[in-house]
């Protein structure tokens, strides 16, 4: 029988990973052919082009830090048109972490794929969801 932990990393794992690297982001993916894979380290056109070779985009997401108070302390750069285009080509696209409509309304005109909020900041359908 598996442990707990053994489980939950297996559970874990093999629906997605997490990683800062490209080499890392091969280790998950060797030990987890098929799972998706959310990469948040520094982004170029060469560190896309190595983890396309081994995530497909429809499981590969990358995630960019959007200019606002929620990620000052961060020190990649922010997302703009051009960094989130070139993600785009390679991955879906997440950006983090919203707060204000605007912010949500820049993640719509940059292509979006999925947001990190802290909670108090709903798409509109949400919004409508829970009003009842």
């Amino acid at each position: 029988p598996l442990s707990r932990s053994s489980f939950c990393r297996r559970s874990f794992a093999s629906t997605f990973g997490i990683a800062k690297t490209p080499a890392y982001a091969r280790t998950v993916l060797e030990r987890f052919p098929a799972s998706s894979l959310h990469y948040d380290g520094p982004v170029t056109e060469e560190i896309l082009a190595q983890l396309a070779e081994v995530c497909p985009k429809e499981r590969l997401t990358v995630w960019l830090p959007l200019d606002t108070t929620g990620t000052a302390w961060n020190t990649l750069p922010k997302a703009d048109a051009e960094s989130c285009a070139l993600v785009k080509y390679y991955a879906r696209l997440g950006l983090w972490i919203l707060t204000l409509p605007e912010e949500l309304e820049t993640a719509r005109a940059f292509g979006a794929d999925i947001i990190e909020t802290p909670g108090d900041l709903l798409p509109p359908s949400a919004e409508a969801a829970t009003a009842y």
